[in-house]
């Protein structure tokens, strides 16, 4: 979903520097994004006085090029829909007692992803029909779209950048044809860096949407053939890491309300692959980037999916015979179906009475939070005073809440999934792996009694998700630890990584594994 703020740009400036923590805001308020030349994707938080605290949801800005006719600037928050109502609540009453408007844009724009190496390719066959204005921000546009396109991959340009193109109708020239090129003898890309998007595109304009609206439909094409010019916006999508290579950069491409098919159609055709969420959540583990909200512990949004999802998993459990299923009890997993990191500090948010039903029993009042995700400049200063030791910079309250995203490698086999324990090794585990004459794979837990269902180790943190990685050849997994936990266990780290144990909800084994912490995309080196 898309809100809007729009007024004066010292207000929207004193806006969002009121929900963006401190680290981040220089990108906000930088140059290029000003200008309306990139995007910069950030956390919004509830109110900076709190942070790491009270962390919403994550958010793309992006600002519309300034006008020599008004002093009036308009600011776009793109934002997931499970966010969407939080966010607007948050950003009005930051907005409260200045002349800022804000609205929740209904079935006025519509957003595609296009994800991998030939999202370049694709385009260029769509060809977009670009119109030759005869304005020289027209012709540069059009120049700069075709060194784009030239490129093998989107990951050689400029990471955020934004493109505003004025197309014609793609039904006019469907279906697209299908010229591929070798990426092998691809051109090189000519420099865009340079690039300032000064040009105003026409889908900023409430009046020119509401009006293409009508345009888009079938029945508007078949009457009236000469359809009228249709704005977009490109929005270049980054790689994630060094692990995702290319294929998890790509495009983001912003139509008007009412062109989704008409675009859809020719994105198909011209040989692009639609996919669901499974799959898409899937290219974001392969790639090790952030997938909002499951990777957002500590917002609401993520809180009600794991919510739903944990009602939508016991049900399917509680179909099946005893026989047929795993005795969790047994095994010493209290909470098989969902990741309870609230439980690593003490308390769990969300409990419901056997009985009632999780779905209808959501928190909607953040400061109900009683942890927090370090993040940015945080993250970098923890990982720094891990390596040097001694008293840590961060306030003690923080770190005391505080979770740390790592990535998991199993040492040897297996693979972990959702849910599964991550718990620190005991000397026994740390002498039998140092041992190059042991063979240790793991540790059995022990099967419990009635009176005693919790795990015999201590639990640090739990994965979020888990696969056997294409890319990696191997299992991986992303989860979160505790940040306490990591400054404790310095005898077990070797270089970057720590040594812990990794167990599956069904699975009695304990096994050896290596996490990492993860700096914003990449792993610290």
């Amino acid at each position: 979903d898309v809100i809007q703020l729009e007024g004066p740009e010292d207000s929207l400036k004193a806006a969002v520097g009121r929900v963006t923590c401190p680290s981040e805001l220089f990108r906000v308020r930088s140059n290029f994004v000003l200008q309306g030349s990139k995007a910069v994707t950030s956390v919004l938080y509830d109110d900076i006085r709190d942070y790491p605290f009270g962390a919403v949801a994550e958010v793309t800005w992006m600002w519309r090029p300034r006008s020599k006719a008004t002093e009036m600037r308009s600011l776009w928050v793109i934002v997931h829909p499970s966010a969407t109502e939080c966010a607007f609540e948050i950003l009005q009453k930051h907005c409260q007692g200045q002349t800022i408007n804000a609205e929740i844009f209904s079935r006025q724009l519509n957003i595609f992803t296009l994800m991998g190496p030939k999202s370049n390719e694709i385009l260029s066959m769509l060809k977009l029909s670009m119109l030759k204005l005869d304005s020289s921000s027209g012709a540069k546009s059009s120049a700069v779209f075709k060194a784009v396109t030239s490129a093998s991959s989107p990951a050689e340009l400029p990471d955020h950048l934004i493109l505003s193109l004025t197309v014609e109708d793609p039904r006019l020239t469907f279906p697209p044809k299908n010229n591929t090129r070798s990426l092998l003898h691809s051109p090189a890309a000519q420099p865009v860096r340079g690039y300032c998007s000064n040009t105003d595109s026409g889908i900023w304009d409430a009046t020119t949407r509401s009006t293409l609206r009508d345009t888009g439909t079938f029945k508007s094409f078949v009457n009236d053939k000469a359809s009228a010019p249709v704005p977009i916006l490109l929005v270049q999508r980054p790689q994630s890491s060094s692990w995702g290579g290319k294929f998890g950069s790509g495009w983001h491409l912003i139509v008007p309300g009412g062109w989704a098919m008409a675009f859809w159609n020719s994105l198909v055709f011209a040989g692009a692959r639609p996919v669901g969420q499974l799959e898409m959540t899937s290219i974001y583990d392969e790639c090790g980037a952030l997938h909002f909200p499951r990777d957002f512990p500590d917002t609401l949004a993520s809180e009600e999916l794991y919510t739903l999802l944990h009602a939508e998993k016991e049900s399917r459990y509680l179909r099946k015979p005893p026989a047929k299923r795993p005795n969790y009890q047994k095994l010493r997993i209290d909470s098989p179906f969902r990741t309870r990191f609230d439980s690593l500090f003490g308390t769990r948010d969300g409990e419901h009475q056997e009985g009632e039903n999780p779905a209808k029993k959501v928190k909607t009042d953040p400061e109900k939070r009683n942890f927090c995700v370090l993040r940015h400049r945080l993250l970098d200063i923890f990982a720094e005073e891990l390596k040097a030791g001694g008293v840590s910079k961060i306030p003690g309250r923080v770190l005391e809440r505080a979770l740390i995203r790592v990535s998991i490698r199993p040492l040897y086999r297996g693979v972990p999934v959702e849910a599964a324990l991550i718990c620190g090794p005991s000397d026994a585990d740390i002498t039998k792996l140092n041992d190059e004459n042991c063979s240790f794979h793991g540790d059995r837990e022990t099967l419990s009694s009635k009176t005693d269902s919790a795990p015999s180790r201590k639990v640090i943190g739990y994965i979020s998700s888990g696969l056997f990685s294409l890319v990696r050849g191997r299992g991986h997994a992303t989860g979160f630890v505790t940040a306490m936990s990591l400054r404790e266990m310095t005898l077990n780290r070797k270089k970057n990584d720590w040594l812990v144990m990794t167990r599956n909800p069904s699975c009695p084994v304990y096994r050896p594994a290596l996490v990492s912490i993860d700096i914003g995309e990449s792993n610290v080196t």
